[in-house]
């Protein structure tokens, strides 16, 4: 479409972006044993965190930063989530996320919300 769009993000989150997609950073140092060994614990600490009952407190946080909007969940309530991980992979209303076009292969079916870059050919996504 030619549309970029700003996307607002905790700083933490754009400058480990920035870091894997847009640093001119040798990326064969992100692959060695002790930077994958680092990402490995990090992940696993913040996972364990995410799971506590004390993470919920960061739910509203995460809906303002990323504009979720709560009418589209079947539990809209936020408050009857356990952790903030039991949020994040909170169940949407069947109506929300309908399928058009079942027939055009010209549309792409997400299972989840993501980012999503489409190129028209792998030259295009190589350049």
């Amino acid at each position: 479409s030619g549309v970029s769009a700003w996307e607002d993000m905790p700083i933490y989150a754009r400058i480990g972006m920035h870091l894997l997609f847009a640093c001119v950073i040798d990326h064969r140092l992100l692959n060695t044993d002790r930077i994958r060994h680092l990402f490995y614990k990090g992940s696993v600490r913040q996972g364990k965190h995410f799971d506590a009952p004390e993470s919920v407190s960061q739910i509203p946080y995460f809906i303002k930063t990323y504009k979720i909007d709560l009418s589209e969940l079947l539990q809209p309530d936020i408050t009857q989530y356990k952790s903030f991980n039991d949020f994040f992979y909170r169940k949407l209303r069947s109506d929300v996320r309908p399928i058009y076009e079942k027939e055009n292969p010209n549309t792409i079916v997400s299972s989840a919300d993501c980012r999503l870059c489409v190129f028209e050919s792998i030259t295009a996504a190589t350049q």
